[in-house]
C-alpha cells in the first residue's frame, strides 16, 4: 500500500510541474501557428544540434540530419531548409539534452493499475532507451520564440543492447518530434 501511495504523490507532483511549467514559458504559439498555417514555403534554418548529455556516442550530426530531413519532408506546410541563417524565416536550434540506455527498464506506466502491473512484470524483461532534445524554434526577424519544447524519444523493448539502441531511437525520433512540433497545438484549437 506505501507504494501505490507513493506511486500516486509521484504523479501529483509530476502534473503539477508540468502545468507550472507550461505556464511559465514565454513563447508565441499562435505565432508559430500561424507559420504553420502559412499557404507559402517556409525558409528554416536547422542550427546544428548539440550534444549536451553525458553520453559522447550518440550522434549530433545523425539527429541534426533527422531534423533537416524532417523539416524538408513536411508536406502540410512546405518547409525550405536553408544554409543561410539569414535567408531564413524561422531558426530551429536545439541540444541533446539527455541520452541513457538500461538493461532493466523503469516503471513508466503508472496511469491505470492494469497498466502497472504489466509494467512490474515485464519490467526485468526489457530494455530501455530514451533520447531527449530540447529545441526552439524562433522568428527569424524579430528573435521571438516561437515554440520552446522538449521531445523524449523511448524505446522498452527486449534484448536491445546498448550499440543496438542508438539506431532505433534515431529511427523513432522523426514521428515523435513531428508529433511536438507539428501536431499538438492543432488539437489545442
Amino acid at each position: 500500500m506505501k507504494i501505490f501511495k507513493n506511486l500516486v504523490l509521484v504523479f501529483i507532483i509530476a502534473t503539477m510541474f508540468f502545468q507550472v511549467q507550461a505556464f511559465s514559458q514565454n513563447v508565441n504559439i499562435k505565432g508559430w501557428e500561424e507559420v504553420l498555417d502559412s499557404n507559402k514555403p517556409v525558409n528554416i534554418y536547422v542550427g546544428t544540434i548539440a550534444n549536451d548529455s553525458k553520453n559522447t556516442t550518440v550522434s549530433a550530426d545523425t539527429v541534426t540530419k533527422i531534423v533537416k530531413d524532417m523539416f524538408a519532408n513536411r508536406r502540410s506546410t512546405r518547409f525550405n531548409v536553408v544554409d543561410d541563417k539569414s535567408k531564413a524565416d524561422v531558426v530551429f536550434s536545439g541540444e541533446i539534452i539527455e541520452y541513457i540506455w538500461m538493461e532493466k527498464a523503469p516503471i513508466t506506466n503508472i496511469y491505470s493499475p492494469g497498466a502497472l502491473a504489466l509494467d512490474v512484470a515485464t519490467k526485468n524483461m526489457k530494455n530501455y532507451a530514451r533520447m531527449q532534445l530540447k529545441y526552439e524554434i524562433t522568428d527569424a526577424k524579430t528573435d521571438e520564440v516561437l515554440l520552446d519544447e522538449v521531445t523524449q524519444v523511448t524505446i522498452k523493448k527486449s534484448k536491445v543492447p546498448e550499440d543496438k539502441s542508438y539506431e532505433m531511437i534515431y529511427k523513432r525520433t522523426p514521428k515523435i518530434l513531428s508529433m511536438d512540433v507539428f501536431k499538438r497545438f492543432k488539437r489545442d484549437r
